[in-house]
């Protein structure tokens, strides 16, 4: 008489059986290639051919997301990477995520952990573009006023029309949004300084009102495209950015970036330890008192990232002063001195909380500008 075994005995000898042929297949690793933001899929691509784990003998597929946030982009990536189309892969990576004795099939994304920081501060960029591309980006540049060996500085900011692009479900995220206005009057300065100033962006809901043969603002230029976008960046001098994907793609080119209004403080990216950051202000929305670290760490408000916890902390965030925005561009690109006390009692609280709540070495930790104080 045949035995009969449970469904259980069944399954387990199944899976027992596919973990015994996994141990004679070679290296292979499978990752997911955040394609849907330009910002993740600029960054993660960068942690990953800088890292160790790209030299190790794996053979490593990537399974791209539904949506590609930039088609340029993804095209030149390709090239490093090999991507998986196949539909066995996705199917196998779905399992692998389930299946804990298949996890070792995976390869993680780091985003703006400690580690990936330093790997960053530590390797030169692994992304070059054709010639024949930068030259378009040149060309192109040149039609609007630009000179060969001028300075470029592009600005990414994020503003209300953001939200309105996004996917309905995700997060909303006003409080990461911007004005131009903001930022006026250091894009004045700029071009009186004879720097090339770029405005970057898909989207954007207002125009900067400057009429200057050293101004472009391409967000709402007729000819801006997938290559264009990714060209521009890896052209400019200096990166401005209130936090956006774009400016994840200047990184990737190295390029030194400066965040101004940027949220959530404990989530601050800047990698270059001579670059500072300048988050918003925080007000109690009851007192209209300015709230600094310590409060803002109480509150939970250290990694906040919706709308609804800062209203439910009962917290206004406003933008810095104009002055302030200028001073801080005038000190990024060069035109005015300051010293960084590296030991400010601003500073060390702030290693301190990057520390505790995010895991940085407090000689790691990014800069937070003495302008925040005032």
């Amino acid at each position: 008489m045949a035995t009969r075994y449970s469904r259980q005995t069944i399954v387990a000898e199944v899976l027992k059986r596919i973990k015994d042929s996994f141990v004679l297949m070679p290296r292979i690793k499978v990752g997911h290639l955040h394609t849907n933001s330009i910002g993740h899929l600029a960054n993660e691509t960068d942690i990953y051919l800088s890292s160790s784990e790209c030299n190790r003998k794996n053979l490593v597929f990537w399974i791209p997301g539904d949506y590609i946030s930039n088609e340029y982009l993804y095209e030149v990536i390709s090239k490093k990477l090999k991507i998986g189309h196949n539909r066995m892969l996705k199917i196998f990576y779905r399992i692998a995520t389930k299946v804990k004795f298949l996890s070792k099939f995976l390869i993680a994304n780091e985003d703006c952990s400690p580690r990936s920081r330093y790997i960053l501060n530590n390797s030169k960029a692994k992304i070059v573009l054709p010639d024949c591309d930068l030259e378009t980006g040149k060309k192109f540049l040149r039609d609007y006023g630009w000179s060969e060996g001028q300075e470029i500085v592009v600005f990414c900011i994020r503003d209300n029309l953001y939200q309105l692009t996004r996917d309905p479900q995700s997060k909303v995220q006003n409080f990461r949004n911007s004005s131009v206005e903001d930022f006026l009057p250091a894009v004045k300065f700029l071009c009186s300084e004879d720097f090339f100033v770029l405005r970057m962006g898909k989207v954007a809901e207002k125009q900067f009102p400057i009429e200057s043969s050293n101004f472009l603002d391409y967000a709402f230029n007729a000819q801006k495209s997938d290559l264009l976008d990714i060209v521009l960046m890896a052209l400019s001098d200096y990166i401005i950015s209130t936090g956006t994907g774009l400016d994840q793609v200047g990184e990737m080119f190295r390029k030194p970036v400066l965040r101004i209004n940027y949220l959530p403080i404990g989530d601050t990216m800047t990698r270059n330890r001579n670059h500072s950051v300048l988050p918003k202000l925080f007000k109690d929305s009851r007192t209209n008192t300015r709230l600094y670290l310590d409060e803002i760490v109480r509150r939970g408000l250290f990694f906040a990232n919706t709308d609804d916890q800062y209203a439910k902390a009962q917290v206004k965030v406003f933008s810095n002063p104009h002055s302030s925005i200028l001073e801080e561009i005038k000190y990024f690109v060069g035109k005015s001195e300051r010293e960084i006390d590296y030991s400010s009692s601003l500073q060390k609280t702030f290693s301190k909380y990057m520390r505790e709540e995010s895991g940085f070495k407090e000689e790691d930790a990014p800069l937070l500008s003495p302008l925040w104080l005032h």
